[in-house]
């Protein structure tokens, strides 16, 4: 069940990602840290900013499985994850 958590949670990041990607085609790069006031402070080339949360999904997941496989575990990271990145979305919406 943890694992079929995992897969769903990674194929919604993924599908947001690349609606993000065809939403932001005309920036070159993306704010990845903002600061107090909701200014970018830095940014990354977009590619590499949308593919940050789908990557960090992996690298939470994968140990999560291989060590413990727990659903209620996977379900608090993947609500965590995909509430993160829609957050950065909603942001980047803002600023970019």
């Amino acid at each position: 069940m943890a694992a079929l958590v995992a897969v769903a949670t990674l194929a919604l990041m993924t599908v947001l990602a690349l609606r993000a990607e065809r939403r932001f085609a005309d920036h070159a790069t993306l704010p990845m840290q903002y600061g107090l006031d909701l200014r970018p402070t830095w940014g990354a080339p977009r590619r590499l900013a949308l593919a940050f949360m789908p990557g960090l999904a992996l690298a939470v997941f994968l140990p999560l499985l291989i060590f413990l496989p727990d659903p209620a575990g996977a379900a608090i990271a993947a609500v965590s994850l995909i509430g993160g990145q829609v957050f950065y979305h909603h942001l980047l919406g803002r600023s970019a």
